[in-house]
């Protein structure tokens, strides 16, 4: 704390005695953390992966340095400083070139960064360690393939679709505007807001004709060379004709355009009769044309991406017939240790009543099965007739069989410590197994027989592997208000895999839940909006987070003149408290 005693020439004191406090802070470290990616993860060979480092400190930064390690091999470090008048953050962003840095299938990429501070004496912070296993595009396409579906494969497409839509709006509304422009061209009387109107629209018509080249340019570029399904590079052609259908609609506008508008009088007069009727007939056209494509667009890619979505909810169906049947496997062979012990002891009640709980989660999984296989049925047996009628019969051979009432009397006999639990859970093994020898292969035969003729008969595409390549997806949506099993295969951009317990996966694809996928989970919920809890996209960029949670601090520096003036105010009453005599 200071005082100063102030005195003039002659000796003569100030009344005040002015103050000030001087409060000692440490410096503290600077906060630092690696926000893309957000994990360690599995990348595809040949990718540009882009890292962003984000640090921080109380008074400022001096350098961001990120280190990157191949096979545990350093390249030169990637460095940078901030710059200007704020020196407290720093965003260090790298692009990670798997090709140039020599990266192959089988590499092993180490990256971590580093933060040093400026004042009074350096300090230095660094992050975790982020790793990245390199792998081949067949084996990142396998992975999706298992934690995705055609219904969040079509969320991509769909997204697209409704931009078009929605481009095709604007155009109505312009077009409509237009019109009543026309109308008003061709009245007596004052025409003193026609022109202001008239560019506005003018304006709007131009505006939408560069977003359709836009929108056209990511049409020719969707999708990879090697997409999660084969019939995707059908459906990848379609839209690249699209996109030159709509390069050559927006030409055709801007010509008709140009023309109508040289032919008028020029500003300041207000437009023709005739300029503004060509005007609203060129948007007219436009509209038409667009609208003809989105005709098309719906019938060669919503209806196929639609019909094979029912179709996969049909094959995933009898994969977790499959998986069920190994599970209770599973609680039959270990249920065999105790199928002897006629007065089992505390801890072996404790493993019986373990396993009983699995076997009821067993009794109601089968009889959610049962309910959807029939619900999916029904969406399929028009166009895949032979797989809806595999569907339906697995359904009432369950029933018939009996087998979740089984599965709930085994589960009863586990959790009451009853010897013959083990004999029930393996009754119920050997129907599950019985069912499973007659119903796979019809199943199967059913699903190709269905996709040859809705692919290669009704619409010239060709399936290729993707009949192989959809029966992998362990991803599986129950029943609307109903908890099960499900596989969490998420993404956007990059696919950033959410599935717990499995590493991140980056390359290219793009996994989006949109109309398609909210309609199969809605089944049965008078459908249509999806269900409770149905997963979303998850797009891999980094979180607008604080970099500051990623820290270590433990206190914090005032930082604002404004909480200094306050702290000094308190400090003084303070002082001059314990210094007055009472």
């Amino acid at each position: 704390r200071l005082g100063f005693s102030l005195v003039d020439v002659v000796g003569n004191s100030a009344i005040q005695q002015p103050t000030a406090t001087l409060t000692m802070t440490r410096d503290l470290p600077p906060a630092i953390a690696i926000t893309s990616p957000e994990k360690d993860a599995m990348v595809v060979e040949g990718l540009t992966i882009p890292i962003t480092v984000d640090a921080g400190d109380d008074y400022g930064l001096s350098a961001v340095r990120l280190h990157i390690g191949i096979n545990d091999k350093f390249q030169p470090v990637a460095s940078g400083a901030p710059e200007g008048a704020d020196k407290r953050r720093h965003q260090l962003k790298h692009s990670l070139d798997l090709a140039k840095l020599g990266a192959h299938a089988g590499d092993q990429i180490t990256l971590f960064a580093e933060a040093i501070d400026t004042r009074p004496d350096p300090q230095l912070t660094r992050t975790a360690i982020r790793r990245l296993g390199v792998i081949t595009e067949q084996d990142y396409n396998d992975r999706i393939r298992e934690e995705a579906d055609v219904a969040m494969i079509a969320g991509k497409y769909e997204r697209l679709l409704q931009e078009f839509e929605k481009q095709i709006a604007e155009q109505r509304r312009i077009e409509e505007k237009l019109k009543e422009l026309s109308e008003a061209a061709r009245k007596e009387g004052d025409k003193g807001n026609l022109l202001g109107e008239f560019s506005m629209a003018l304006s709007d018509q131009l505006d939408l004709n560069r977003k359709l080249d836009q929108l056209a340019n990511e049409m020719s570029d969707f999708g990879r060379d090697n997409p999660v399904y084969d019939f995707e590079k059908d459906l990848e052609e379609k839209l690249r004709q699209q996109a030159e259908e709509i390069r050559k609609s927006v030409a055709q506008a801007d010509a008709d355009t140009k023309k109508a508008v040289e032919q008028g009088p020029p500003p300041p007069q207000p437009p023709g009769p005739k300029t503004v009727e060509d005007l609203a007939t060129a948007a007219r056209e436009q509209r038409e044309r667009l609208q003809g494509g989105s005709d098309q667009m719906n019938e060669q890619i919503r209806k196929p991406l639609e019909e094979l979505a029912d179709l996969h909810e049909l094959m995933k169906d009898f994969k977790r017939f499959e998986q069920l049947a190994e599970k209770q496997g599973e609680i039959a062979e270990q249920s065999k240790a105790y199928q002897d012990k006629a007065d089992p002891n505390a801890e072996d009640r404790l493993a019986m009543r373990e396993l009983g709980a699995r076997q009821r989660e067993i009794a109601r999984e089968l009889e959610q099965l049962s309910k959807k296989l029939k619900q999916d049925a029904d969406a399929a047996q028009e166009k895949f007739p032979e797989a809806a009628d595999s569907a339906r019969q697995l359904a009432d051979d369950m029933k018939q069989s009996g087998l979740p009432e089984l599965a709930r009397q085994a589960a009863q006999s586990l959790l009451d410590s009853k010897p013959d639990g083990h004999a029930q859970a393996d009754k119920l093994q050997q129907e599950m197994d019985k069912l499973l020898a007659d119903a796979a292969q019809p199943g199967q035969e059913g699903v190709a027989k269905g996709m040859d003729r809705a692919l290669k008969l009704q619409r010239k595409m060709k399936p290729g592997d993707s009949l192989r390549q959809m029966m992998l997806s362990k991803k599986f949506r129950p029943l609307p208000g109903q908890q099960g099993q499900q596989g969490m295969g998420e993404g956007g951009e990059m696919a950033q895999s959410m599935t717990e317990g499995r590493p991140t996966l980056l390359g290219g694809e793009s996994l989006l839940d949109g109309p398609i996928a909210d309609s199969i989970a809605g089944r049965g919920n008078n459908g249509g909006n999806g269900m409770p809890g149905a997963p979303t996209a998850r797009i891999d960029r980094p979180d607008k987070s604080n970099v500051d949670q990623s820290s270590s601090r433990r206190t914090n520096t005032p930082e604002s003149g404004t909480l200094l003036l306050q702290y000094d105010n308190i400090a003084d009453a303070y002082f001059r408290r314990l210094t007055t005599k009472p």
